[in-house]
C-alpha cells in the first residue's frame, strides 16, 4: 500500500506560489542541487559530472598523463583533456607521429584511425567526426557529439519537477486552495497558479495563496521569483498571481524549452554536427536563442587534406581515401596515383599498365596467360583433348601455345573418351566381363585396339541352374515363388528346360471361379460369412470386387444415430467411455464432433500442479535482438500482444495477453491493479491471470518488459513452442527494487515462473501464482510473507495430463 502519488502541501506555504513543487513520500529531493541541468561548460570552473571546464584543470598535467611535458588543456564540451599540446620524446619503438602508420604505442596516425569513429570509443558519443590527437596518443573529440533528452518539456514528470506541459499530476486550482479557475504547468515544469482564483485578491494586503495585489510586487522582479529568467518586466494579473508574459530567459545559462542553444550552452553541438557542410570552427548561440551564429565556422575547401563528398571530391591533395593505382577500376597494376588540383579526378601521370610479357595476367586487356603465368593451367585442362606435354602461352598472350603437347592414341595406356576408347591396353576402366552390360556372368574380360575384346567372356545359359536376365527361372531354382505369387489360386508350378521362362500348365487359377480358394476373401457371389455390419457398418449390401477382396460401395455408415458403428470414432451421446479425465485433461464435458469422427475436448479444462524443484534455467530477453520491448507508467497496461499458439489455460483457450504495469499477465482483457489479491482466490481487476510478482509496481515508463514467441522453445524439456514476459529490473512503486523475474507460457498448457532477482522485499508484499475465470486459481504460498521468494529460484505449474515444464 503506498500514500498518493499528489501530495497536499500546507496552506501556510502558499504565500510563495512561484514555484509550487511536490514529491512521493519516498524520493529524495535534494532541491536540484546535484542536477546536470545547472552545469555550464565554459565558466572555468569544474562542476558535476565535467572532467575540466576552460582554464581549471585541476591537479592534472601532462606528466601525469604520460607524457614528457608540455601544455595540458580542456577540450571545449569540458567532457576530456586536449592533450594536443603535450610532449614526448621520439623513443616509442621508432614511431614516427603524423605518417599515417600506426607504430609502437601510438592510439591513432593521422587519418589512420584504426577503424574507430566516435562512437566505438567508449565515451558516451553518439555521432560527430572523430580526429587523432596531435601526438598520436590519444583522441581529439571536439567534433564528437552526444545527444541528451531535455528533463522539462519531454511529458515525462522527473525528480525536481511538479508536472509537465500536458501532465498536472491531477492537480487543480481546487485542491491547492483556490476557488476555481484553470491551473498550468510553467515553464521550468513547475505550477503556474496565474489563471487561479484566490478568494482574497483585490483587497489591498498579499494574503495567503496570493504572491501580489495590484501595484504591489512585494519587492519581486522577474529576475527573483525563481523562474530562471534574466530579465524583464514582471507583473500582477487579476487573480493576484504572477504575470511573467514579459519576462526574458534567453542567455540565462539553461537551456529552456523552445531554446536552440543558450549563451556558451549548445547542447554538444559543434559546427560539424548541425548538418550545414562545415569541418570545423567555433559555433556560437544567436541573440534570440533559437538558432546558430556560423560566422566563425569553417566550410570545406579543395586542399585541405579532408576529403568532402558534398562538393564533389573523391580525393584531398595526399589524402586519397586509402587508395592506389590499382583501385580505381583502370586496369592499373602499379605505381603512384595522386589527386589533382580540382579534387574531383585522378592524377594517373604515373600509373602503370599491364603490358604482355609482365608475367602477369590482365583479363582487362583479353590475356588468357602471360609468360610463365599459366593460370594453373596444363595440356590436359584446357579443352583440347591433349593428353600430357608442355603448354605455354603464346606471344600475344591471348591463345595458347600447344606445340608441345601431346594428343591422345591408342596403347599409352590413357583411356580417352573423346577418341571413342572404351579401353587402352591392360588400362579396363576397372570393367570385367560381368559390369559391360552384355549379359556375360564371368570370364577374362581384355583389350584390342582400344575396344572391348569380349572372346573370353561366358554368356549366362539355360540350365546352369543360374537365374541370368531374362531368365525368370533355371532348372528347379524358381527364386522362392510358386503359382499363388503369381496369382494362381493353386496348384504346381515349373520352369520350362529349355527358354528358363515359367510353366503354368499345371497351376490352378481360383479367382472368377466362385469358390473362395488361395488367399481369396471372396470370389464372385460366395462372399463367405461376412457382411457390412462384420465391417462396422450400420448395414447395407457387401459385394465382391473383380480382385476377389471386399467391395464396401453399398455399406451404409450409420454417423447420427448414437451408435458407434461403421468407421465412427464417436456418435452423438455414444462417446465409446471416453472422458475428459481419460483423453488426458481434470475435468469437463466432452462432446463429438458432427462428423463422428473425431472427439470435441474444448469443453474440457486442466488443472495445475506443482513441480518447485524444476532445475532453474534463466533466458536473458534483454540481450535477445529478436526480443519485443514494452514500457509502462504506473497504473498501466499494454496489449493484446499475440502468444504465437492457441494456449489452453484452465478451461479456456487463448491466442493473445495483456502485460500490466503491476506484475502480472492477463488473458481476455488488460488491467492494472496496485492491491494484490490474498490469497489468491478472486481479484478486482478481473480473473484469467499469471501474477509472476503482484504488487503496487512502477515502471517509471523506463523499466522494460521483454517478450518474445520461440517456435522452439530454449528452456524445459516439453518441447514445442513458448512464449517468454520477462520485467527487467523493475521497481515497487517509490524507491525499493522490485526485481527481475519471468513467465514462460509452454505449448502444453504448463507455466514455469522463474526468479533472477527477487528484489528488496523477497515477496513480504507480493503475490506469486495463477487464477482462472472461476475464482479456483491455485497459489503457491507468496502471498505477502516476507522470504517466500529468493533470488534464482524456479516454480513450474504443470498442467494435468501434459509433459510439465
Amino acid at each position: 500500500m503506498r500514500f498518493s502519488k499528489v501530495c497536499l502541501f500546507s496552506i501556510s506555504l502558499l504565500a510563495s506560489l512561484a514555484i509550487i513543487s511536490c514529491d512521493d513520500s519516498n524520493s529524495n529531493n535534494e532541491n536540484n542541487v546535484n542536477n546536470v541541468n545547472n552545469i555550464v561548460c565554459g565558466n572555468d570552473t569544474i562542476e558535476g559530472n565535467e572532467t575540466c571546464d576552460g582554464s581549471d584543470i585541476g591537479s592534472v598535467t601532462c606528466v601525469d598523463l604520460g607524457y614528457d611535458g608540455g601544455t595540458l588543456e580542456c577540450l571545449s564540451n569540458c567532457s576530456d583533456y586536449d592533450e594536443s599540446g603535450c610532449t614526448s620524446s621520439n623513443n616509442n619503438n621508432n614511431a614516427v607521429c603524423g605518417n599515417d602508420i600506426i607504430e609502437g604505442n601510438e592510439t591513432c596516425d593521422g587519418t589512420n584511425l584504426n577503424s574507430n569513429d566516435c562512437t566505438t570509443i567508449g565515451e558516451g558519443f553518439t555521432g560527430g567526426t572523430l580526429h587523432c590527437a596531435q601526438n598520436c596518443s590519444g583522441w581529439d573529440t571536439t567534433s564528437c557529439t552526444q545527444t541528451t533528452e531535455p528533463a522539462c518539456g519531454n511529458e515525462i514528470i522527473e525528480e525536481g519537477e511538479a508536472c509537465e506541459t500536458n501532465d498536472l499530476a491531477g492537480v487543480t486550482c481546487e485542491s491547492l486552495g483556490f476557488l476555481g479557475g484553470e491551473l498550468a504547468c510553467g515553464p521550468t515544469c513547475q505550477f503556474d497558479a496565474g489563471n487561479c482564483e484566490s478568494p482574497y485578491c483585490g483587497d489591498g494586503d498579499i494574503g495567503q495563496l496570493e504572491v501580489c495585489e495590484s501595484g504591489d510586487l512585494n519587492n519581486n522582479e522577474c529576475t527573483t521569483i525563481g523562474m530562471n529568467f534574466v530579465g524583464g518586466t514582471l507583473a500582477c494579473n487579476e487573480n493576484c498571481q504572477w504575470d511573467y508574459s514579459q519576462c526574458e530567459t534567453c542567455s540565462n545559462g539553461t537551456l529552456d524549452v523552445g531554446e536552440t542553444c543558450d549563451g556558451s550552452l549548445l547542447d554538444a553541438n559543434n559546427c560539424t554536427t548541425i548538418d550545414a557542410g562545415f569541418i570545423s570552427g567555433t559555433l556560437a548561440c544567436n541573440s534570440t536563442c533559437d538558432g546558430w551564429d556560423i560566422s566563425e565556422c569553417t566550410p570545406p575547401v579543395c586542399g585541405d587534406d579532408i576529403i568532402t563528398t558534398d562538393i564533389g571530391e573523391i580525393c584531398d591533395n595526399t589524402n586519397l581515401n586509402g587508395n592506389d593505382c590499382t583501385t580505381i577500376g583502370e586496369d592499373f597494376i602499379s605505381g603512384d596515383l595522386a589527386c589533382m588540383v580540382d579534387c574531383e579526378t585522378w592524377d594517373t601521370s604515373e600509373c602503370i599498365l599491364p603490358v604482355c610479357g609482365d608475367d602477369i595476367i590482365t583479363t582487362g586487356i583479353g590475356e588468357i596467360c602471360d609468360g610463365i603465368d599459366l593460370d594453373g593451367n596444363d595440356c590436359t585442362t584446357i579443352g583440347e583433348d591433349f593428353v600430357s606435354g608442355e603448354l605455354a602461352c603464346d606471344l600475344g598472350c591471348e591463345t595458347w601455345d600447344t606445340s608441345s603437347c601431346n594428343p591422345p592414341v591408342c596403347g599409352d595406356g590413357i583411356i580417352t573418351v573423346d577418341a571413342t576408347e572404351v579401353c587402352d591396353g591392360t588400362n579396363l576402366g576397372g570393367n570385367d566381363c560381368t559390369t559391360i552390360s552384355e549379359g556375360f556372368i564371368d570370364g577374362e574380360l581384355a583389350c584390342t585396339n582400344c575396344q572391348w575384346d569380349m572372346s573370353g567372356c561366358i554368356a549366362p545359359v539355360c540350365g546352369d541352374s543360374i537365374i541370368t536376365s531374362p531368365e525368370v527361372c533355371d532348372g528347379t531354382n524358381y527364386d522362392g515363388y510358386d503359382c499363388s505369387d503369381l496369382g494362381f489360386g493353386g496348384g504346381t508350378l515349373a520352369c520350362n528346360p529349355t527358354e528358363c521362362t515359367w510353366d503354368f500348365n499345371n497351376c490352378t487359377d481360383g479367382c472368377g471361379n466362385n469358390a473362395i480358394d488361395g488367399s481369396e476373401l471372396c470370389d464372385g457371389i460366395e462372399l463367405g460369412p461376412e457382411s457390412c455390419t462384420d465391417y462396422g457398418f450400420a448395414g447395407g449390401t457387401l459385394a465382391c470386387a473383380s480382385d476377389c477382396n471386399y467391395q464396401f460401395d453399398n455399406c451404409i455408415d450409420g454417423c447420427g444415430n448414437n451408435t458407434i458403428d461403421g468407421t465412427d470414432i464417436c456418435d452423438g451421446d455414444d462417446l465409446g467411455g471416453t472422458t475428459c479425465a481419460s483423453s488426458g485433461y481434470t475435468d469437463g464435458t466432452l462432446t463429438c464432433n458432427s462428423d463422428c469422427g473425431s472427439l470435441d475436448t474444448s469443453g474440457c479444462y486442466n488443472d495445475y500442479s506443482i513441480d518447485d524443484t524444476f532445475a532453474f534455467n534463466w533466458i536473458d530477453l534483454s540481450a535477445d535482438a529478436s526480443a519485443l520491448e514494452t514500457n509502462l507508467d504506473d497504473y498501466g497496461s499494454a496489449g493484446p500482444f499475440a502468444i504465437g499458439f492457441d494456449f489452453k489455460f484452465f478451461a479456456t483457450t487463448f491466442s493473445e495477453f495483456h502485460i500490466s504495469s503491476d506484475g502480472y499477465i492477463s488473458f481476455g482483457s488488460g488491467s492494472y491493479s496496485t492491491t494484490n489479491a490474498c490469497p489468491i482466490t478472486s481479484s478486482s481487476s478481473g480473473d484469467n491471470l499469471i501474477a509472476l510478482l503482484w504488487d503496487d509496481l512502477d515502471g517509471n515508463n523506463t523499466d522494460p518488459i521483454y517478450h518474445r514467441h520461440f517456435a522452439s522453445c530454449p528452456v524445459g524439456s516439453s518441447g514445442g513452442q513458448c512464449q517468454i514476459v520477462q520485467y527487467d529490473n523493475y521497481s515497487h512503486y517509490g524507491t525499493a527494487l522490485a526485481g527481475t523475474f519471468q513467465a514462460v507460457l509452454f505449448e502444453n498448457g504448463s507455466i514455469l515462473i522463474q526468479i533472477l532477482d527477487a528484489g528488496d522485499e523477497e515477496g513480504s508484499s507480493s503475490t506469486t501464482g495463477i487464477l482462472d475465470d472461476d475464482g479456483n486459481g491455485y497459489t503457491w504460498d507468496t502471498c505477502n510473507s516476507a522470504g517466500s521468494i529468493s533470488d534464482n529460484l524456479a516454480i513450474c505449474y504443470a498442467a494435468t495430463g501434459s509433459t510439465g515444464c
